[in-house]
């Protein structure tokens, strides 16, 4: 029989690819951390589900479940696939993280992947000799290509996870196990019910406030509403597992382009920009917008019908100017000016607008 080790197996992404692959008659080992989870499991599965109970970061318990696994498998049985799927997601503003923060995310997201993956390659046929191949699916994120704000540990846990895969997977061709990356965007599962309501939040005090207030509601409508049913990832793991020349990268998302191809394409400034905006987060750019306002009761005119005295805002004559600065950078200005704002009906009958792009470059 073919066997899949799962880690995480208890919700979401680990328990939707447990079903797939048992429908698909598969023997699962599912990992998880509590014995009433695999209580729940096997009821829910059958004798075809075998529990493991370990959290990733234990490596010691993690070399126990491998002499277990070991144990389990007849001599026609081989384990054909374990997949790295238990993560946790950490953030905040970075300003205010505790270094202990970003351990804590690695962990689990890096070095409990680190952990089982070394531990169980030789099962998976990695020595000379080998009578079988296996692969190594990793449950990444998009967040592993694309970086976002005020998530800074689980972006970077998975940017790291996705270099450990590529590093991993030309290793592994001396025995031709292959490793593959599946990369979700937002997923509906039990995790955002999960998620601390933001007036929760411990960075509502700080000047983050607002932005956090944009960011999370946003994270969580995307997750709970707009996001891709979970039973689409399970299904792709278990169809990774099966067919014989996987892809070495899946992304999987409601909204590829917007979450995943654009960012990817688009400058660094600019795409800084849109999210300076969304977040409202460019302190910046708000200081870098100017008013202009000038009057000059002499400047340009040539008329000599009027008095010197005459010549006042109050009498409506002489030019009044207005205008916005923009400093888009520190060598571009756009300006927007009105000119002759209060002229009367005998000289103009309206102000004259004026629009300037201003570029300047040292030499």
């Amino acid at each position: 029989m073919k066997f899949v080790l799962v880690t995480g197996a208890s919700t979401g992404i680990g328990y939707s690819s447990v079903a797939h692959l048992i429908k698909k008659g598969y023997g699962v080992f599912g990992s998880v951390r509590k014995q009433e989870d695999a209580t729940r499991l096997q009821s829910d599965f059958g004798d075809n589900f075998i529990p493991l109970i370990f959290d990733v970061r234990d490596e010691s318990a993690i070399l126990d479940s491998v002499e277990m696994v070991k144990s389990r498998l007849g001599p026609e049985d081989k384990l054909v696939s374990i997949v790295n799927n238990s993560g946790i997601a950490l953030g905040g503003p970075i300003q205010f993280l505790p270094t202990d923060v970003y351990r804590n995310q690695f962990e689990v997201n890096l070095f409990g992947v680190v952990n089982v993956t070394r531990a169980y390659l030789e099962l998976l046929g990695a020595y000379k000799g080998a009578t079988h191949r296996g692969k190594i699916v990793m449950i990444s994120s998009v967040s592993g290509k694309r970086s976002y704000p005020f998530v800074s540990p689980y972006t970077a846990s998975k940017h790291a996870l996705e270099a450990f895969s590529d590093s991993l997977r030309r290793e592994m061709m001396l025995y031709g196990i292959k490793v593959v990356i599946i990369e979700p965007g937002p997923i509906k599962t039990p995790i955002w019910d999960k998620t601390p309501s933001v007036e929760d939040n411990p960075f509502l005090g700080t000047d983050y406030e607002s932005s956090l207030r944009k960011f999370y509601g946003q994270m969580v409508t995307k997750g709970k509403l707009e996001g891709l049913p979970v039973e689409k990832v399970g299904k792709l793991v278990e169809e990774v597992i099966t067919i014989n020349k996987p892809k070495t990268r899946y992304v999987i998302t409601g909204r590829k382009w917007l979450d995943y191809i654009l960012p990817g394409i688009l400058p660094d400034r600019l795409l800084d920009k849109l999210f300076a905006k969304f977040l409202g987060i460019d302190k910046e750019l708000n200081r870098s917008i100017s008013l202009m306002i000038e009057y000059d009761a002499m400047l340009n005119d040539n008329n000599n019908e009027y008095d010197y005295e005459d010549l006042s805002i109050g009498k409506g004559i002489g030019y009044l100017n207005a205008g916005l600065r923009w400093a888009v950078s520190d060598n571009l200005l756009l300006e927007l000016n009105f000119n002759d704002i209060n002229r009367t009906q005998n000289i103009s009958q309206t102000a004259h607008r004026e629009f300037k792009i201003l570029y300047s470059q040292k030499f």
